[in-house]
């Protein structure tokens, strides 16, 4: 389970570089598909040295 969550983490950060897309932006994207992403996960996520 641990490397889904890892794996999940590591396709969210590419998303964001690849397609400069900002974090609200990324939870709709996650909320289209039936999922849910907490703004504070998402700010633990993108801090520095994460």
């Amino acid at each position: 389970m641990e490397r889904t969550l890892r794996q999940r983490i590591k396709t969210i950060k590419e998303i964001k570089n690849q397609h400069g897309m900002s974090i609200p932006q990324i939870q709709d994207i996650v909320a289209e598909h039936g999922g849910y992403v907490s703004p504070r996960t998402m700010y633990d996520i993108f801090a520095e040295g994460s």
